[in-house]
């Protein structure tokens, strides 16, 4: 086991911090001297109505807006706990906004924010694991129906315009930069038999007709990444291949997609799920997890990368779980926090950053060669 653990808290300091560097000139916080750089933040698994560190991560993403100027922020799902938005529009509407509107107020962050479904979206956290036999006890409020249709109604960006989200889209965010949304959830094996999939208990859900099947998701995917001759290529989704975390690995989403991104040059992936961060080098050639020193000479020396970056970025809020996978990492941490972006030319850089502010790990990457 390689991973580079560490779970004690690096700063306690209100400030991003590095070594005594400040904000205003650290590498993951630092705007470029030129417009020709694509920057952005990426948090995922926060929706608790400012609970939970919900409020200090948004706090220390916008101290590094502040600095960064972000051209938008990636949300990578379970945006609503417990169980998604509910159906009386009222609660709806005050839950939405405990949840994005307040938390995420301040003016660094006023960006157009893209997200992705996660499974508590889709209704997960109300019921047990027991076909047919749906339950509410875990609801705030028994007998609420809630549905992930009520996340995708579009009267929530005419509530806040920054807010976006759909099933499955895209949206080329630069002459070089094209990025990929996923539902990953009807893709989850152990979610097929779960009371709450019934299309009768959850309206929209993974079940219902109206969601898209596993065959018109991947093959979408495939398609728009041939299509695309972006230089740089990121899909974001919910679930991770990857995962020392609670949930763990998914085996599944490895089979079904790790061939799709690695012919189409794919740079990087993140997700959330799981509450914490992570790092994941994959060897493009043979599929295989890579250590943290191997990655970080191959992306130092190598003239194109030969590997496929995955990163968990799913502690928006509540995390504490601990790490009992043994995968090979670069990098992990078991704190709130998020992660920045940036990607200029052939080079790309992301940076984790803890709910203080705190800066805990760094990775500059280059683009794959073209296949």
């Amino acid at each position: 086991n390689n991973n580079n653990n560490n779970n004690k808290k690096t700063s306690s300091s209100q400030q991003f911090s590095t070594s005594g560097t400040s904000v205003n000139s650290h590498v993951g916080c630092h705007l470029e001297p030129t417009n020709s750089h694509v920057s952005f933040l990426v948090v995922g698994d926060s929706g608790r109505m400012g609970t939970h560190n919900q409020t200090e991560v948004a706090n220390a993403m916008a101290m590094c807006a502040d600095n960064l100027r972000p051209n938008f922020i990636v949300h990578t799902g379970d945006i609503f706990y417990p169980a998604g938005l509910r159906d009386d529009v009222n609660k709806r509407n005050s839950d939405f906004a405990a949840s994005f509107t307040v938390p995420y107020n301040h003016d660094s962050l006023q960006v157009p924010w893209w997200c992705v479904l996660g499974n508590h979206d889709y209704g997960d956290g109300c019921g047990d694991s027991v076909k047919g036999e749906f339950k509410l006890d875990k609801c705030p409020e028994r007998g609420e129906g809630r549905s992930p249709l009520n996340t995708l109604s579009k009267d929530l960006r005419r509530r806040d315009k920054r807010f976006f989200v759909e099933r499955n889209y895209d949206v080329r965010v630069s002459a070089d930069v094209h990025i990929f949304f996923m539902d990953t959830n009807p893709l989850i094996d152990e979610y097929k038999l779960e009371a709450w999939g019934e299309a009768d208990v959850v309206r929209g859900g993974l079940r219902s007709s109206e969601t898209p099947t596993p065959r018109f998701i991947l093959n979408k995917l495939q398609s728009e990444l041939q299509q695309s001759n972006a230089r740089w290529k990121i899909v974001v989704a919910h679930h991770p291949m990857y995962s020392n975390g609670k949930h763990g690995e998914f085996k599944e989403l490895q089979q079904l997609l790790l061939d799709i991104l690695i012919d189409n040059n794919v740079a990087m992936w993140f997700n959330g799920h799981d509450h914490d961060l992570q790092h994941f080098a994959i060897d493009r050639s043979t599929k295989t997890l890579v250590t943290h020193d191997d990655a970080t000479n191959r992306d130092r020396t190598d003239t194109s990368s030969t590997l496929l970056h995955s990163f968990t970025s799913g502690a928006g809020s509540k995390t504490g779980r601990g790490f009992p996978g043994k995968l090979k990492s670069v990098y992990q941490m078991d704190l709130p926090g998020f992660m920045s972006v940036k990607v200029r030319d052939d080079t790309a850089s992301v940076s984790l950053f803890d709910y203080m502010g705190a800066h805990l790990h760094t990775h500059d990457l280059k683009r794959p060669a073209e296949r």
